[in-house]
Order: structure tokens, then sequence, then C-alpha cells
């Protein structure tokens, strides 16, 4: 167990903004659960900016929380679009959806560890709170 979680440390420090992690170190152990949860519920994505508008880690990650809400409805809807064709369509929703999945939870342990992780493309176009 120790290994794999080794591994994903590795696959989110690629993702890692260290500029961002150097401002928003001190406020990460005191709300890295704050961080976590609306990952896994992305339409929560306000409740870190509810609960401490001052805090910078709080407005990364409700930023980074609004992007991945976009993302994920988007290929949701792609997803549900391409599931109608038989068959490939299944398959290819079903990989999506483990797609988004283990996103999630690899955004959520990342916030949770106190991380700075950028959603690829989408993570610096929409800076909503600052």
């Amino acid at each position: 167990m120790n290994e794999f979680l080794n591994t994903v440390d590795g696959i989110l420090d690629n993702f890692n903004d260290s500029e961002a992690q150097s401002e928003i170190a001190e406020d990460a152990e005191k709300y890295k659960w704050l961080g976590a949860l609306p990952y896994i519920l992305p339409f929560f994505f306000f409740v870190p900016i509810v609960l401490d508008n001052n805090s910078k880690y709080c407005k990364f990650h409700a930023n980074q929380q609004l992007c991945w809400l976009i993302v994920f409805l988007a290929a949701w809807i792609i997803s549900m679009i391409i599931g109608k064709i038989p068959f490939i369509g299944w398959l290819i929703k079903t990989l999506i959806t483990i797609a988004l999945i283990a996103i999630m939870a690899g955004l959520a342990y990342g916030a949770y560890k106190g991380k700075a992780i950028k959603i690829p493309v989408f993570g610096d176009v929409l800076n909503v709170f600052k």
C-alpha cells in the first residue's frame, strides 16, 4: 500500500504548482479535509470559500474545484452521448467513468496532502476566487 501511495504522490508531483504550493502551505494542515471533500462532491466547490474567505489554500482549491466541476460535467455529458453507440460507446463510457473516478480520487488525495494540484489546461483559465 505504501508503494502505491508513493507512486500516486509521484504522479501528483507532476501537476503540483510549486509557486502556489509555497503560498498555500501555511493553511494546508488546517483545511486539508475542507480542500479534499469538494473534489469528491464537485457541486460543493464553494464550501472552502464560504468557510474561510481569507485562506489562500481555500481560494486556490475552490478555483480548482470549480474547474474540476466544469471538466467533470463536460466529460460526463460527452460520455452519455457516446454511450448511446452500441457496445463501443458503452466501453468508452465506462473508460471515461473510471478515468473521472481516478482523477477525482487523485485530486482529493492531493488536496488532503496539502499539494497545490492544478487541473491541466483549465486550471489557469478560471480564477474566480482571488
